[in-house]
């Protein structure tokens, strides 16, 4: 039996929604389990900065957007997922531990079985935090456990031991943001089928390979209104950030020295831009429009990559600064991987490289998911659409024998699919 998933991103500039067709029957991960049927973007409105400032204009975006996939799709719409970001999330790492048997008190050191209901009671005390006044907690993210001093382990569950230990990635976000996008996506008549997600984290879920999460990796989405960041290690997610600087500061950069509108320098980056001098071909002419009487000016794009390098190496240094000091990580031995509309600049690569050192960087593109006709789903800013669509799928392999035996035959899929990131980890 198959289901629909939409994937919904809401983004400063771009709203994109991508529509996959999920196998439930399907539990082999050698086999196709999930097909895109439709996709589509929009330009966004009443979005700033990452922070939705309109309801209705940002819910009849969403509305068009959706529509369109659907036409594409032959697929009716009903509910969706979609994540938060920017500087609305905020990560803490923690540690919660309890006593294997629930019902040792005597203080004696009986071994006993670790259970799903130790497993849950030691994440339960992980998120015993106190957070900022108007965050709460969204996201609980399991990355290592501990069984009497023995670390590491990535499942405890039959193991023997008398105390476990569990180190958790805790993400919180903004209440009012939270609520301002579910009122979005409610006013544009739909379900939302899920809590609040991070979404660099599903952009992860669609990007990184196993072997790069093992050996430590750094996402980085380069949004129009903010640069979300998410390093891993060890197989899970370590830190998370944002830095309020985005795309569309670089096109109100060019706007403002070159006297154009903002529409106009939009273009100008698209058509021409470069964010690394070292590129070749930079000698290429480039027409800047006259605006109010002034006469059309000609230029080339070593000017324009100069005014783009400028801020996008500024934006990769702080990246790079707030990396080292918050996250611990001293050494990268796996990738760093860019999304976001960010991520299709040329140049970005040489330009990622040069900052931190390294030559292992790479565009994140999506995995082939089955749609011919049009496979521009798979550019790096539809990664964090596509992202819950793959969460979903291999939530729903690990987690499909339990669906079985809690799940009623009637059962819908949104009750089945409820909290599929949170299984992912």
């Amino acid at each position: 039996m198959s289901h629909i998933v939409v994937g919904l991103d809401i983004g400063t500039s771009f709203i994109r929604a991508v529509i996959g067709k999920v196998d439930d029957e399907a539990v082999d991960d050698r086999k196709d389990r999930i097909e895109v049927i439709g996709f589509a973007k929009r330009p966004s409105q009443g979005v700033r900065n990452g922070n939705i400032v309109n309801l209705d204009a940002v819910a009849s975006v969403i509305k068009e957007t959706i529509d369109s996939a659907e036409q594409e799709a032959g697929e009716e719409v009903v509910s969706v997922f979609t994540a938060i970001g920017g500087s609305q999330t905020e990560s803490i790492l923690s540690t919660g531990s309890c006593g294997i048997d629930r019902k040792n008190r005597t203080g004696r050191n009986f071994l006993s079985q670790v259970d799903d209901d130790a497993m849950y009671r030691a994440r339960e005390q992980a998120t015993k935090q106190l957070y900022p006044l108007g965050k709460e907690l969204i996201q609980v993210i399991t990355r290592k456990y501990s069984v009497d001093g023995i670390k590491g382990i990535d499942n405890p569950r039959g193991m023997q031991g008398v105390r476990l230990e569990v180190e958790t990635l805790l993400i919180t976000a903004s209440v009012t943001a939270i609520e301002n996008i579910r009122q979005s996506v409610l006013r544009a008549q739909y379900y939302l089928e899920n809590e609040m997600f991070c979404k660099v984290l599903a952009a992860s879920c669609a990007t990184l390979v196993k072997e790069e999460r093992e050996l430590g990796s750094i996402v980085i989405d380069l949004g129009g209104g903010t640069t979300d960041f998410m390093v891993w290690s060890d197989g899970g997610p370590l830190y998370s950030s944002s830095i309020n600087i985005g795309q569309t500061v670089v096109t109100k950069d060019i706007a403002t020295v070159k006297g154009v509108p903002f529409d106009v320098a939009e273009k100008i980056k698209i058509e021409s831009g470069c964010c690394f001098l070292g590129m070749d071909d930079l000698n290429d002419e480039v027409v800047i429009p006259g605006v109010g009487g002034k006469a059309p000016e000609l230029t080339d794009r070593h000017e324009i990559c100069a005014i783009i390098e400028a801020r996008m190496r500024e934006l990769m240094v702080m990246v790079k600064k707030d990396v080292i000091k918050n996250s611990g990580i001293k050494c990268l031995r796996g990738s760093i991987v860019l999304t976001g509309g960010g991520a299709m600049m040329e140049g970005i690569v040489e330009l990622t490289q040069d900052v931190w050192k390294t030559l292992s960087v790479r565009v994140g593109g999506v995995k082939p998911l089955g749609f011919t006709k049009d496979e521009s789903y798979r550019d790096p800013d539809f990664a964090t659409a596509c992202g819950f669509l793959l969460g979903n799928r291999t939530a729903r392999t690990t987690e499909q024998a339990k669906f079985r035996k809690t799940s009623s035959d009637n059962s819908s899929f949104v009750d089945k699919a409820k909290g599929f990131l949170k299984k992912f980890f």
